[in-house]
């Protein structure tokens, strides 16, 4: 797995971004990014491997809001618009 801050950038990376609707970024749900990033995954082996706790997810998203790779609204989270397609602005 990637260090978790570079894996949680691009889990909400991947959860904002939406391909339906021309390349468009939206705000997503904190605990669906949670959720997501705190899940198992598996190693090359096949074995399961345990996923970062909420303490490292709150620390993680903590560092790249202050980075302002992220924004937190309430239990939302946004990328900022300086990341937004020059179509989307």
């Amino acid at each position: 797995m990637d260090s978790p801050l570079s894996y949680l950038l691009e889990t909400i990376a991947g959860e904002a971004f939406d391909s339906n609707d021309g390349g468009t970024l939206r705000p997503v749900s904190k605990a669906d990014v949670f959720c997501q990033f705190m899940s198992p995954s598996i190693a090359e082996d096949g074995s399961e491997l345990p996923g970062p706790d909420a303490e490292a997810a709150e620390a993680a998203l903590r560092f790249l809001e202050a980075e302002g790779l992220v924004e937190v609204a309430g239990g939302e989270l946004r990328v900022p618009a300086r990341f937004w397609p020059v179509s989307a602005a």
